[in-house]
Parts: C-alpha cells; structure tokens; sequence
C-alpha cells in the first residue's frame, strides 16, 4: 500500500488530482482484495477530493475513518474532523466547522505530523478569520510558519494560497509577502499554486491586468 500511496502523492502533484486518484484507487482495489487495511490511502484521498471539488466524498470518506477510529490513539480521526471542518468552512457552515476545530486543533498539535498539522493550523486560521477573531487566525498563521520553519518547500507551498488569501483580507501584507515567498515547490501542483499566489498579491497590490493574466494562466494550467 505504501507504494501505491506515494506514487498516487506523486501523480497528483504532477499531473493533478484525477490521475492520482486512479493510482491510490488501484491500491486500495489491490489490497483489500487481500483483507489488509487501506484505512492510510482512504484517508489521503480527502485531499485529492477536496482538490477534485467532490466535497461529499470527504465527508462521507471523513465519517468512515470516525467511525472506523474513534476511541483508538491514531491520527486518522483529527484528520478527518479537520477535513470535515475544511469543507463545512468553504461552505460557509462556520458553526459545524468551529465545532469540529475544538475537536481535532489540539490532537493534531499533540501528533505534530507536519502533514497534518499545517493544513489543520490553516483550515483553523481560516474558521477564526471567517469568525471574525482576526488576532487569533493570525497568532494560528505564524505559529504554522513557525512549525514549517525546517521543513521540505511542500509543506508551505501546499497550503500557499490559503494562508495569502487569509493574510490579504487581514490587511497583513507584510506576513502576506513572506508566505508569497513560500509558494515555489517544483512539482506542477506547486508551480500553479504559485502562479495563484503571484495573482493573488498582484490583485492585492492594485495592480488588476496583471492579476487577471496570472489568474487565467493559472486556470489554464
């Protein structure tokens, strides 16, 4: 299964979501045809959905792990509230998001998978801006640079476009600059995330033509 999740982390970031959705799928396909647990990949393919946009597969897939999980000192079950929280929050359900953050901020902090902790920091920081308790998102963004401090490009860069958005609307553009900075990653995924956020504070900066022209390279891409 390990294989198959870490080509499927590959394809998805370059060649998007849909191709590797179809390598952890074959995986899964494989193993559990074997009776061996594919509870690790099922779970990676939250991310993959989110990308895809089919938010109802992260929460009916969000529930499975909670319900496979619950009472059990794994990560699986954080991991799917976060991915619960993330959809409730771009749906503008804050309530249910806010909910959910009590439930899995601090375990995933306990954890400290990096993985699963900046996205959770982010999705966090988003609930709290949304919320209107702006110090709070943004005592949340500096504290996922500072966890991100030594780690591989991916993990800032994945998570780019959240934290920029964030920082923008918090009239924060000094931070704003600084995770601009973060977003290169080479792999295709980061390069397009990249392109968003040079959109993103071009649009910031007044300076609409160019926005529009990264944005539309970046849809493009």
């Amino acid at each position: 299964m390990t294989t198959y999740v870490n080509m499927g982390e590959s394809v998805w970031a370059t060649r998007g979501p849909s191709a590797g959705k179809e390598v952890y799928q074959q995986g899964i396909d494989l193993v559990s045809g074997r009776g061996a647990d594919t509870s690790w990949a099922r779970a990676e393919l939250m991310w993959l959905d989110f990308d895809l946009g089919t938010w109802d597969l992260v929460l009916t897939e969000a529930e499975v792990q909670i319900d496979a999980w619950q009472g059990h000192q794994t990560q699986f079950v954080p991991w799917a509230q976060s991915s619960m929280a993330r959809v409730h929050s771009w749906r503008g359900n804050l309530s249910a998001a806010a909910e959910l953050q009590v439930e899995f901020l601090d375990e995933l902090r306990r954890i400290r998978d990096l993985q699963l902790l900046a996205p959770g920091l982010a999705i966090a920081a988003r609930n709290e801006l949304l919320a209107g308790n702006t110090k709070e998102a943004i005592q949340l963004v500096d504290e996922v640079y500072r966890e991100t401090e030594s780690s591989t490009p991916g993990f800032r860069s994945y998570i780019s476009t959240e934290m920029v958005r964030l920082l923008i609307a918090a009239d924060e553009m000094e931070r704003a600059e600084a995770w601009a900075s973060c977003a290169i990653n080479p792999v295709r995924r980061g390069e397009i995330l990249a392109l968003t956020v040079e959109a993103l504070m071009a649009e910031a900066r007044g300076s609409s033509t160019e926005a529009l022209r990264l944005y539309e390279e970046a849809a493009g891409a």
